[in-house]
């Protein structure tokens, strides 16, 4: 079965039919392209209100549970030692993974609430046409007692980090099943315009 999808950034801009092994490919390309995508949503989380709900045709139908992949943001309520610990270069350690809350960043666009549903949202709009479920949580989706056997776990933290984020692996081949990174939020606005310091 083929289906049609946009290239990757980087790639010439056209369209292009793929087979499935084409299509898992991409996706774990897209995979590493995430913690950018998810820096720049925040940013525009930041600057915007929060939709009522994700735009993408197929948000919330009861089939979208079907989906075997699935992309979780999440975002913990208080520093999780549970989270990952994995190399990287950015000098700052990955855990604990530590809380999201908009006082930390720019207190004036809302509540915590409606800065994840607002992240939520436009993550869930930018892989609508990928075969892959968007999903937010508070809690570590690790510690489930049945997680997906097929998810890639974000963390997102207020705090500031040596880099905006960083994927524990590039997963050429998709040998991996179930992923992990981290998202410094603070680093954005400190890279990119005023910034607030972490309490």
């Amino acid at each position: 079965m083929k289906s049609c999808l946009a290239l990757l950034s980087g790639e010439p801009n056209r369209l292009s039919c793929s087979t499935r092994s084409d299509q898992s490919r991409r996706w774990h390309a897209l995979q590493r392209q995430t913690l950018l995508w998810l820096g720049s949503m925040l940013l525009m989380a930041l600057a915007v209100t929060a939709q009522a709900a994700p735009n993408c045709y197929r948000y919330g139908g009861a089939w979208e549970n079907n989906i075997p992949n699935k992309l979780y943001l999440y975002f913990p309520t208080a520093a999780d030692a549970t989270f990952p610990n994995y190399p990287q270069t950015c000098g700052t350690p990955v855990s604990p993974a530590q809380p999201f809350n908009v006082s930390d960043l720019d207190p004036g666009i809302g509540t915590t609430a409606q800065l994840r549903n607002g992240v939520f949202d436009v993550v869930t709009d930018a892989y609508c046409e990928f075969n892959v479920q968007v999903k937010q949580s508070t809690t570590n989706p690790d510690s489930f007692g049945s997680p997906d056997p097929r998810r890639n776990v974000v963390a997102v933290g207020s705090d500031s980090g040596g880099c905006f984020g960083v994927a524990q692996n590039v997963d050429l081949g998709d040998g991996i099943a179930a992923d992990h990174a981290r998202v410094w939020g603070n680093s954005y606005p400190a890279g990119c315009g005023p910034t607030r310091a972490a309490s």
